[in-house]
């Protein structure tokens, strides 16, 4: 996985040598293994790393997530910046405006030139149903892009199961989030039920899917270049 990731960051130039990188870590599989990664790679790309986690406060357990969070970017060697959620509304919107806002206002401040966040394939088949149930045009069935402004998403060509079992050869230490198999949230009803029965009734759901977003994501930015 480590010389994918290469490979793709070379092909695309999502990363450039040099840069300075806020990663968004949650404690959890996906931002773990990409913290990993981008350490591994850190020497070659001359990469300045820095950690952020977000405590969204939900859970009992946040505290440890952060905790492991700050461990791994100390043996890393990294710096650290944490964020806690005071507010009341803890609407999945809500949650995401104030994680975004808090990353960036590390990044505005301490002069880093993207914020790193580990979305995968999954994540991107999860959204593009997502949105579509509510509404969305084509625009809103690729809105998780490689990037977008500052965003930076280099795991979006690997599968979940991918990063889980790189993480467990390499035995990264990761935490469960219990909130995701919470079926109130509608992203994990498309997630848990959705998605894996789409996979179960048709054999190609997810390549056929990929190839179709992936024709969506062209034309886009095809119409996009000629306005």
């Amino acid at each position: 996985m480590l010389n994918a990731l290469h490979k793709h960051l070379q092909e695309t130039d999502l990363l450039p040598p040099a840069s300075k990188i806020l990663v968004a870590v949650s404690g959890g599989v996906d931002s773990v293994t990409l913290l990993h990664l981008l350490h591994n790679l850190r020497k070659y790309y001359d990469w300045e790393i820095a950690v952020a986690h977000y405590n969204h406060g939900v859970r009992s357990a946040a505290t440890r997530d952060a905790i492991l969070v700050g461990d791994l970017a100390s043996q890393y060697g990294y710096p650290f910046y944490l964020g806690k959620y005071e507010n009341s509304d803890f609407s999945e919107a809500a949650l995401r405006r104030a994680r975004y806002s808090f990353l960036e206002e590390i990044r505005r401040d301490m002069g880093f030139d993207y914020i790193v966040t580990a979305h995968h394939n999954n994540d991107l088949l999860e959204t593009a149903v997502f949105n579509t149930i509510r509404g969305a045009d084509r625009e809103g069935m690729v809105a998780l892009k490689p990037r977008r402004g500052n965003i930076i998403r280099p795991l979006l060509p690997f599968s979940k199961p991918e990063i889980i079992v790189f993480a467990n050869l390499q035995k990264l230490p990761y935490r469960e989030d219990s909130t995701n198999s919470d079926l109130s949230y509608s992203r994990n009803f498309v997630r848990n039920v959705l998605i894996p029965q789409g996979s179960i009734k048709y054999k190609q759901f997810h390549h056929n899917m990929n190839r179709r977003l992936s024709r969506l994501s062209e034309r886009s930015e095809e119409h996009t270049s000629e306005l």
